[in-house]
């Protein structure tokens, strides 16, 4: 196993956790980075200075912003109006975002349903306005991570997020542990390599993605950590738990504090059985 690796651990938060009661119980549990995550229409009327205020009065980093997504606002949608739609609104993000330090804007490559003989055409729209939103985190000091997505969507695979990187070498890959469904994930992690820049974290059965905490379902979390300290990652642990209608396995977000997220996080580090907190899941 190689030496492991010392990395701090966070969280993604919605609109409702953004105050100053929740941003006190992260510190309070040794939580100091988060992931700002909002629907489409909830981040033209984000107030980024009083969230930066929050954050910095808490000891709290803001370490990504992940780019909003639709099924029709999407940077390779097949219709070139959507398409100029996101870009629109990823762009005004990352400006917004980049003024307050936030150092990475993590973004979907595709939306779905796609059909296979149409991936060659959204593959390369994605990839022109990669390269576009690229040059702009550049004069923003930023990263774009692009991150790998389940089932018909883009970044399905190693070769996927190749293909999707190549852009520009200065994308960067956000890896979430959620969404390979037809590929081994260290297989991925080992190609991907040194240029996953962050993460999402959650639990899954290897049939579609469920988002549930570490241990409540199928990957092996040990390995998973050793395959981190293996490619020599140091970027921060984000959890990215949260359940739907659409998931056959549900646990609100709500029903987890920052310290259930503490005491699962140190179990991983320690390669333990990782500590779940009281409560069902409701299979659906």
């Amino acid at each position: 196993m190689a030496e492991q690796i010392m990395r701090s651990f966070g969280l993604s938060v919605q609109l409702g956790q953004l105050n100053d009661e929740f941003f006190a119980a992260c510190r309070k549990s040794g939580v100091y980075s988060v992931e700002i995550s909002l629907r489409p229409d909830q981040y033209p009327t984000l107030d980024w200075d009083a969230l930066a205020d929050m954050t910095h009065k808490n000891g709290i980093v803001i370490n990504s912003v992940h780019l909003p997504f639709s099924r029709t606002l999407s940077i390779s949608h097949p219709e070139k109006e959507n398409r100029d739609k996101s870009m629109e609104l990823n762009c005004s993000i990352m400006r917004k975002a980049a003024a307050h330090g936030v150092p990475i804007a993590v973004i979907h490559p595709s939306t779905e349903p796609n059909e296979e003989e149409d991936r060659p055409r959204i593959m390369q729209y994605a990839k022109d306005n990669l390269k576009i939103l690229a040059e702009l985190a550049a004069e923003l000091s930023m990263a774009v991570a692009v991150e790998d997505l389940p089932r018909t969507c883009l970044g399905r695979n190693s070769a996927d997020m190749l293909e999707l990187l190549s852009a520009d070498s200065r994308l960067r890959a956000c890896f979430d542990t959620n969404h390979l469904l037809s590929q081994p994930i260290a297989d991925c992690v080992r190609a991907i390599g040194d240029k996953i820049v962050t993460l999402h974290v959650s639990d899954y059965d290897f049939i579609d993605e469920r988002h549930l905490l570490p241990g409540e379902l199928d990957i092996d979390w040990a390995q998973f950590m050793d395959l981190l300290d293996e490619i020599g990652y140091t970027g921060v642990f984000t959890y990215e738990v949260s359940g739907g209608a659409e998931n056959k396995y549900i646990r609100r977000k709500a029903d987890l504090t920052p310290e259930d997220y503490r005491r699962n996080y140190d179990s991983l580090v320690k390669r333990e059985k990782p500590v779940i907190p009281a409560g069902e899941i409701i299979y659906r």
